[in-house]
């Protein structure tokens, strides 16, 4: 049986050199032709490369399989190619009657092979295609195809008895192609130990984030999400890196002397063994994983595009290329042989280098991981690329330790490394290994072509101090970011970094009505000394026994304004912050004003029986004024406005307004560094969000100041007042005669006459009505006197009428003006009504609540009645029936008033003060 042959079995070195008229041998004219055959040879498998090149595609074609065009190169050197396309209609057994090829050899037993037959040619063995699986046992679209280079020598042996002058061996290449069965690929099927071979022992390394949600309200809570996320990191290396060395050792042995895993396995499982006892930068040992991750999934992808090969075995696949299967894809099934491309023509030179570098770096990121020592490392900025670009084109983190040996940088960025400038890489450690470029001074150079800004040195440091510089270094580097500080609380009274205040629509309307405020204060101190200075100057118009007490009430009255104006001035002043300083629990500006309008009020009520004025004056206007209640609402509206603010800072409420927010180890261009902190005060980690945050701009702690320009004039504000003689000298004098004695004398002389016709029993009735009749004028006009002339002294007049001593007459008094007041609202909504169900509606409301507050007058009414109190002017007896004729005012409806005037007379029929019927007589409606 021929053998096959393998001519690079033996390489020949040497061939002969002819002389001159030399006789040649067989053995040296053969040595030439395998000399220059093994070069041929040579030059294809050592310095082209192996595998199918193109082509050689296999497809069924009704009942034939056509072969496209291609060609391929084995082992041994052999060139397989079809220049054009060849049809197969039939096929035959290809048995060991065949030369012999150890690979179709199992022991001694050859493996079912079948020969596809040519259109055309004639062969007496084949048979149609249609037979295949009948005769194979195999479904033809599932067979396996191989092309095979069948190159034996073959001997005619045409030598007779000692003449062998025309005998000679033939040296046979046929070109064949075979089918055989998938279960013998293994041992067809030599797969050389390339790159792209060692990419299919890999997975890609999925990056488990950490679980954050607004339920992490602790520490403990935080640094848990990123343990778990290590834990589960940890596992996918370790299982990627053991198999490293042994899938890639063919190409690594210029990086890796042995197997590093077991060293490198040892360090991995310390730094786990740490931070499960640890929590200071846990962020970054997970982005120490991360990048160890990254580095490797890089690594793996760099695989699968190498597929050079230096020096292939000859023995791979000598004389044959697997083709696939019939009715594959040729392009994707992974059966076919690779193509593999020497060094010189694989243009992969530069992917094998970058390989080799990325192993390397992964050995030494892992030897150089250290945990970032907390609170004593300075705050830097550095600029650099996001995880948009591939890790080594982005600054290097500070947690990788810069040695002697410089290992860190050099093996950071390959195409930096390849040119010698490593020292070029951005770094946090840049001044530790002599940065050069950019690199040595990053704020200083153009920062166009950088999207990302890494900072660090900042965990384990008090946020005051983090916040502070952070703050003041991207104001004086004019970096395009801001910044953001969150606690890691629940409790928002622990905020360090609190709010920026935002000069809004809240804070601008409590501004404007402080400054009226202020400005009303202004103008009753500028009133009271008016005041002050028109009683000084006017006292001849006063009673001469009178203007000692006048006198004393304008200067004790207006230091008492003075004062109660410039402490309720110094609380209201000033920017919001300083007014929210100066404003406590105990000490508020409510106090102040408060005083102010009651001093006011006891200013000018002390002078009013000799103060005359045509309009509202200052004080007036202070004491109406119902906007003051306003600012303590909106006092009430900042408070929880600010606190709504405080609780967005807490990491749970932040992290759920801006749910993508992600660790990165700094914050992209046009971005917010978000710095987290614990209730300690100290930072614990780091955070970013891909856009400005616009709430965060801190601005103007200053509000705008507000310029009042009163457009009344001076006189109003400063005058408007006038002293006259006091009415009561008048009223004094016109009623002497009602005095006791007086009116009897009078009373005698006008009814001498009458008596003088009656006679003496008529008389003495006359007489008794005439005493009864005139006692009661006389007791009216007492009280009427002493409603208008009522000497007003200087300590009845500081009286505060604002409260009753009598509680059931208070709470008559109040019950008036609540249902008053709710009286006066329906009737404003029937009037505002459009609908008129609606408008009905109100206007049976009203008069419900009428009668109501007819049966409340009466109340109180028949409550001052029946306990005799007193009706002098300012007692409690007399303000409470002006409330009863404020509210029976109110009464519309004409039943409702009839009834309370009916009830009213009842009333005053049967008081023993004559007073009460007076004062009743003028209240009621007519």
């Amino acid at each position: 049986m021929e053998q096959i042959i393998k001519s690079l079995d033996e390489i020949n070195t040497q061939y002969s050199i002819f002389e001159k008229d030399q006789v040649l041998t067989a053995s040296q004219l053969n040595s030439i032709s395998s000399y220059f055959e093994d070069q041929s040879r040579l030059t294809r498998t050592q310095l082209l490369g192996v595998g199918v090149v193109c082509g050689l595609r296999l497809s069924v074609q009704g009942r034939a399989l056509v072969l496209g065009k291609g060609m391929g190169v084995t082992t041994d050197g052999d060139l397989i190619a079809f220049l054009s396309e060849q049809v197969y209609d039939r096929f035959k057994l290809y048995d060991g009657k065949n030369p012999y090829y150890a690979p179709f050899y199992n022991e001694e037993t050859m493996i079912p092979l079948f020969e596809l037959v040519p259109k055309g040619v004639q062969d007496k063995r084949a048979q149609p295609l249609s037979q295949f699986s009948e005769a194979s046992g195999l479904k033809l679209a599932s067979a396996m195809v191989l092309a095979y280079m069948e190159n034996y020598v073959f001997d005619p042996n045409q030598c007779a008895g000692a003449d062998c002058d025309n005998s000679g061996r033939e040296n046979r290449n046929n070109q064949k192609i075979l089918l055989f069965d998938r279960q013998y690929l293994g041992m067809l099927k030599t797969e050389l130990p390339s790159p792209r071979q060692a990419f299919s022992s890999f997975q890609e390394i999925v990056v488990d984030r950490p679980v954050l949600s607004s339920g992490v309200t602790t520490t403990q809570l935080f640094v848990q999400s990123y343990r778990t996320a290590c834990e589960s990191l940890h596992v996918k290396l370790s299982a990627q890196l053991q198999n490293l060395y042994p899938a890639c050792s063919s190409f690594l042995q210029g990086v890796f002397t042995t197997d590093p895993w077991q060293e490198w396995s040892s360090i991995l499982n310390d730094k786990l063994a740490f931070y499960r006892q640890n929590a200071t930068g846990i962020q970054y040992y997970f982005d120490f994983l991360k990048d160890l991750a990254v580095t490797f999934n890089q690594y793996m992808d760099l695989l699968y595009e190498d597929t050079g090969y230096c020096s292939p075995d000859p023995n791979a696949f000598p004389k044959h290329l697997i083709l696939g299967r019939v009715a594959s894809n040729a392009e994707t099934d992974p059966d076919r042989t690779e193509l593999y491309c020497s060094p010189l023509t694989s243009h992969t030179t530069e992917i094998r280098g970058h390989i080799q570098f990325l192993a390397g770096k992964m050995d030494v990121m892992i030897r150089s991981f250290q945990s970032p020592a907390a609170g004593n490392l300075p705050i830097r900025i550095t600029p650099g690329m996001s995880e948009s670009y591939p890790l080594e084109e982005r600054a290097i983190p500070y947690y990788y330790a810069i040695d002697r040996t410089l290992r860190v940088p050099r093996t950071w960025n390959y195409d930096l490394s390849r040119r010698g400038k490593s020292s070029w890489n951005y770094s946090y450690n840049a001044p530790s290994y002599n940065a050069q470029g950019g690199a040595a001074n990053p704020s200083a150079s153009q920062l166009g072509r950088f999207d990302f800004f890494r900072i660090e040195g900042h965990i384990g440091q008090g946020i005051q101090q983090v916040h502070s510089f952070l703050e003041l270094e991207i104001k004086r580097e004019n970096l395009p970011v801001n910044l953001r500080s969150v606690m890691l609380s629940t409790d928002h009274t622990r905020l360090v970094i609190k709010p920026g205040f935002v000069f809004s629509d809240l804070y601008k309307f409590h501004n404007l009505l402080r400054h009226d405020l202020v400005n009303q204060l202004d103008e009753v101190q500028r009133y009271s000394g008016g005041l002050k200075t028109q009683v000084l100057s006017n006292l001849s118009v006063l009673d001469p026994a009178d203007q000692g007490t006048f006198s004393q009430i304008a200067e004790g009255r207006h230091n008492d304004v003075l004062n109660a104006v410039s402490l309720a001035s110094a609380k209201l002043s000033g920017s919001y912050l300083e007014y929210s300083e100066a404003n406590t629990e105990n000490d508020s500006w409510k106090n102040h004003v408060s005083n102010a309008m009651q001093v006011s009020g006891t200013f000018k009520g002390q002078l009013s029986i000799a103060a005359k004025t045509e309009f509202n004056t200052p004080f007036d206007t202070l004491i109406s004024n119902r906007h003051i209640d306003l600012l303590d609402h909106l006092d009430e509206l900042i408070k929880v406005d600010t606190q709504q603010k405080r609780e967005k800072l807490l990491f749970g409420n932040y992290i759920n307004a801006h749910p993508g927010l992600e660790h990165c180890a700094g914050v992209s261009k046009g971005g917010t560094f978000v710095v987290l902190y614990g209730e300690d005060g100290l930072v614990i980690g780091d955070f970013m969000l891909p856009y400005m945050e616009v709430d965060a701009e801190k601005l103007d702690l200053n509000e705008p100041p507000i310029l009042i320009r009163p457009i009344r004039p001076g006189y109003v504000i400063d005058s408007g007042i006038n002293l006259i003689s006091p009415i009561d000298r008048k009223i004094r004098g016109s009623l002497d005669i009602f005095k006791a004695n007086d009116l009897d004398v009078l009373l005698n002389q006008k009814t001498e006459g009458i008596r003088a016709t009656l006679d003496n029993s008529w008389n003495a009735k006359f007489s008794d009505q005439q005493r009864d009749y005139f006692s009661s004028i006389k007791e009216s006009f007492g009280t009427m006197s002493n409603a208008l002339i009522k000497r007003i002294g200087t300590d009845s007049l500081l009286t505060n009428a604002a409260g009753f001593q009598d509680q059931t007459l208070q709470k008559a008094v109040n019950d008036m003006k609540s249902r008053k007041d709710v009286l006066a609202s329906f009737k404003a909504k029937a009037e505002q009504a459009v609908d008129p169900a609606e408008k009905q509606k109100f206007n049976e409301l009203a008069s419900a609540v009428e009668e109501d507050l007819s049966n409340t007058i009466t109340d109180a009414t028949q409550h001052i009645a029946n306990n005799a109190l007193d009706l002098s002017v300012g007692s409690e007896g007399f303000n409470a029936m002006m409330e009863v004729h404020n509210a029976i005012s109110s009464l519309n409806t004409a039943s409702v008033v009839e009834q309370a005037n009916l009830n009213l007379t009842r009333l005053a029929g049967t008081a023993t003060n004559a007073s009460f019927g007076l004062l009743v007589n003028n209240i009621l409606r007519r």
